[in-house]
């Protein structure tokens, strides 16, 4: 993982995770939350990815680019929504894909994601 990023239980995370992960795989167990280790609040790594991206990098250079990417290969489910929106995120299967609707909402809208990353079946 990156090296200020950790994945904590879902289960302890508090009501708001255990209520979004019930809803969204039936329940917190097997499901983790990232969050950074100094200021808990992943949102700042998006924040940081929209900020290099205005200053021409790739979201694939980006921290958040690359700790998805790490999470990628290790062919796990990646839900990301904002506030309390996580119902019926649109699902990829394509981790190209997922980046470059990442890239797009963070370059030409809001900066928020609504996106399920699932990984591919027959790989």
């Amino acid at each position: 993982m990156h090296h200020n990023i950790e994945l904590v239980p879902a289960s302890g995370a508090g009501d708001f995770v255990v209520r979004a992960t019930t809803q969204l795989y039936g329940s917190p167990e097997g499901c983790w939350l990232a969050q950074l280790t100094d200021t808990k609040e992943i949102d700042s790594l998006f924040s940081r990815a929209q900020a290099d991206l205005a200053a021409g990098m790739t979201i694939e250079q980006t921290a958040l680019g690359v700790f998805l990417d790490a999470l990628i290969r290790q062919r796990v489910e990646i839900a990301m929504w904002y506030a309390d929106e996580w119902q019926q995120l649109p699902t990829v299967c394509d981790f190209n894909e997922a980046l470059r609707r990442i890239e797009s909402a963070l370059t030409e809208g809001s900066g928020e994601i609504y996106l399920m990353v699932t990984p591919p079946q027959n790989e």
